[in-house]
């Protein structure tokens, strides 16, 4: 059986789950653009994100998704990076949670 997981699925010792609701999908794109090289950058890994979610019961939220750090180090200096830092406060006015 083949499966879509990614390969380094395992080899991290911090997840992480996100989720929330996107009230602006465009800037959450520019968003996007800028954020992937800072996880690349600290070794920390998107392993799925789902924007369109299905499910039984719950409440659904519109991002969710799994990312992977090797350790909460990294994750630490991935959420300090100053440039990082220098545009978190993008990402607040278009997700929030109940």
């Amino acid at each position: 059986m083949q499966s879509d997981l990614p390969d380094n699925l395992y080899d991290h010792g911090v997840y992480i789950v996100n989720t929330y609701d996107i009230n602006d999908l465009e800037t959450f794109e520019k968003y996007l653009l800028r954020v992937l090289p800072l996880l690349e950058k600290h070794k920390v890994t998107v392993l799925v994100m789902e924007m369109n979610p299905k499910a039984p019961e719950g409440v659904l939220r519109i991002m969710n998704a799994i990312i992977g750090c090797p350790s909460q180090e990294a994750l630490n200096d991935f959420y300090n990076d100053p440039g990082y830092r220098s545009f978190i406060n993008v990402r607040w006015p278009f997700s929030f949670k109940d």
